[in-house]
């Protein structure tokens, strides 16, 4: 009799062992699924929010509105246009006019255009000639 009660006191001690350790686990669990959950609440926007955009760029990407479209309601852009267009028909060097103001080109290759081709030897520079394959000790070294 005393060895089944000790057996059976083994027994329970064993599952009492089992269980708390399950118990452990299963609150860590909670645990952990708590803390992703607040993170990926603070890192999620607001579902009401999400679900509405979400919404409205499938709207938008079924139906794009062209660019001219766009640009013909901006009446920023239809007042630019008209002024343009009226001012070119009454002067007859407008577009000559806009192309010296209004010049894509920078100002270093402004400069240039204006100095044409170097044609002084600088030190250090080898002349290629024409045809000639370069080699790596032809290129450029780069500072770094």
């Amino acid at each position: 009799e005393e060895e089944s009660d000790e057996e059976d006191e083994e027994e329970k001690a064993m599952r009492m062992a089992a269980s708390t350790i399950a118990a452990m686990k299963k609150k860590q669990k909670k645990e952990v699924t708590k803390a992703k959950l607040a993170v990926n609440s603070k890192l999620s926007p607001k579902k009401s929010s999400s679900s509405s955009s979400t919404k409205k760029k499938s709207a938008l990407s079924w139906f794009k509105i062209p660019y001219i479209v766009r640009a013909i309601l901006n009446p920023f852009t239809v007042f630019a246009m008209t002024k343009a267009y009226f001012a070119s028909l009454f002067e007859l060097d407008y577009l000559k006019e806009k192309e010296a103001s209004q010049g894509l080109r920078t100002a270093l290759e402004e400069k240039a255009k204006h100095q044409g081709p170097d044609t002084k030897k600088k030190k250090g520079k080898r002349m290629m000639k024409p045809g000639q394959s370069k080699t790596l000790s032809d290129l450029p070294q780069l500072s770094s």
